[in-house]
């Protein structure tokens, strides 16, 4: 457990911590902040000598005497280019840096000129949630050696560090806001990254579903309901059937609603929903269609998007965003076995879309099928599917960023400049129409893949679309390659990171303040 506090001014004889970090831009020549002259001397010896130059995520740390053991130097980059998503991942890089150090408490001077034109609630929120990101760790399976996993534990976020002049009441009041955002977003990241790092054998459907309903008990306004087996048979939903037909553990179909637009006078029918539609595969072996045995294990993380879509519904409700919200996420495990589904068996969706298996590997498609088929009880105002659906993505994108494919434009350049805001990034595909052809199935409405080698990620989007009302706007965000990290980034631990989380919560707040 991190305790982050936010204060407005402490002389530094007063200050006690484990590390101070002074962010930096690249090419200055001294620190600017009121700080002893032996320190101040001391930074200005290291920046002279080039051991440390300011560039972005460079971190140098400097033994000290007094109240403070170090003073870790935090290089923020070119100060043109200095972004609120660059200020996040290096303040989570110097966390990273100090966890190594076994550093218990930790000072982080908040750079209010960090970026320009933005306010220093808004560098607070970046800084909060970097250190948040950083802090989070692969742990909880660990036995003996679980006592061993080094965290911070209190982070102080210093502002107001360069003058005597005191901050305006109205600048503690939005930071301490942006504080208490920026805690509600990595509580979403952190069950999104716990649930999508758990092994299969913990994380059953069963078990995410069940921890989808303790969310909801827990946040007024939000409500969970999970449909079992039965009810799932009764909704005729056969591409999930199918896919967990092949394993012991039953599928389930997890609904998240949050009402927000009630309590903001729109009344119960005021407001379209928005609805988020997530793939919950919980282990995917590729079924009869086996998988290479190489990387195997990290196919826990394909319910990944499924994760995301349920943090997203919950932190909106937290936020309490004036917005009617539906998360759909369809939960299976995917297995080879004596009753798993086969190539070149006809499954039936719940619309009625009889469809053609090519490959058991493309099952993501199948349960969003009837994922995205449930969505068009509620008439929603516009739908967005989350999906680590398809290898193709990664050798298309790695994980610079995650495949958007939509025909609405102007939803593009929303989500593609929001992207770049948060460090969500999403990267517009093209989504041929001529190619749907190549779908068509001699025994069936659909073929599930085509049986010609073409761009996967788009012949998926293409397949998708078939279970999306032409009149209702539609994303579909392919993170395969956004939602894991093998090797870890310098500011976040390896495994889950929770994308696109932030970009989706960005979102709604936005649209939540048009309507």
């Amino acid at each position: 457990f991190m305790k982050i506090i936010l204060s407005a001014k402490i002389p530094y004889n007063r200050l006690k911590a484990d590390a101070f970090v002074v962010p930096l831009f690249k090419g200055e020549k001294e620190s600017a902040y009121v700080l002893p002259a032996s320190i101040k001397k001391l930074v200005a010896i290291v920046i002279a000598s080039k051991e440390f130059q300011g560039g972005a995520m460079e971190t140098q740390a400097l033994h000290v005497a007094g109240g403070v053991a170090r003073v870790c130097l935090l290089g923020l980059g070119e100060k043109r280019e200095c972004t609120l998503d660059s200020v996040q991942r290096a303040y989570g890089t110097a966390i990273m840096r100090l966890k190594k150090m076994k550093a218990k408490s930790v000072i982080l001077l908040v750079r209010e000129d960090a970026v320009k034109d933005k306010a220093v609630a808004d560098i607070v929120g970046a800084v909060a949630l970097g250190a948040r990101i950083a802090h989070y760790v692969t742990h909880h399976y660990k036995g003996k050696k679980k006592k061993e996993v080094q965290r911070v534990g209190r982070i102080t976020l210093l502002i107001n560090h360069r003058g005597p002049t005191s901050v305006q009441r109205s600048d503690l009041k939005t930071s301490q806001y942006a504080l208490r955002r920026a805690e509600v977003i990595a509580d979403g990241l952190d069950f999104v990254r716990y649930i999508a790092d758990s092994p299969a054998n913990y994380a059953t459907p069963n078990y995410i579903a069940e921890s989808a309903k303790e969310i909801g008990k827990k946040i007024p306004g939000l409500t969970v309901t999970v449909l079992d087996k039965k009810q799932i048979e009764k909704e005729k939903m056969g591409g999930l059937l199918a896919v967990a037909q092949g394993s012991q553990h039953e599928p389930r179909f997890v609904i998240c609603e949050y009402h927000g637009h009630l309590a903001h006078g729109q009344g119960a029918h005021g407001c379209k929903p928005i609805v988020l539609v997530g793939k919950g595969i919980t282990f995917d072996t590729g079924g009869i269609s086996l998988k290479p045995w190489n990387k195997m294990e990290e196919m826990k993380f394909d319910m990944a998007g499924g994760a995301a879509v349920i943090a997203t519904v919950a932190i909106a409700a937290r936020l309490k965003f004036p917005v009617h919200v539906v998360g759909l996420v369809p939960l299976a495990e995917n297995m080879p076995s004596h009753t798993a589904y086969k190539p070149g068996d006809v499954i039936t969706i719940s619309d009625g879309t009889t469809v053609e298996i090519l490959t058991t590997d493309a099952e993501g498609r199948m349960v969003l099928a009837d994922g995205l088929s449930y969505a068009k009880k509620y008439k929603p105002s516009v739908i967005v599917d989350v999906a680590t659906l398809t290898g193709a993505i990664v050798a298309a994108l790695s994980d610079y960023a995650t495949g958007l494919f939509t025909g609405d434009d102007a939803l593009a350049t929303t989500l593609e400049r929001l992207g770049k805001e948060t460090g969500d990034r999403v990267w517009r595909m093209p989504m041929p129409k001529a190619w749907a052809d190549h779908l068509k199935s001699p025994v069936a409405d659909l073929r599930q893949v085509p049986s010609v080698r073409l761009a996967d990620a788009i012949m998926a989007a293409l397949f998708l679309k078939n279970f999306v009302d032409a009149k209702t706007p539609w994303v579909h965000l392919d993170n395969a390659g956004t939602a894991w990290k093998t090797e870890g980034y310098p500011y976040a631990e390896s495994g889950a990171t929770g994308a696109p989380v932030q970009l989706l919560v960005r979102w709604l707040d936005e649209v939540s303040r048009q309507r």
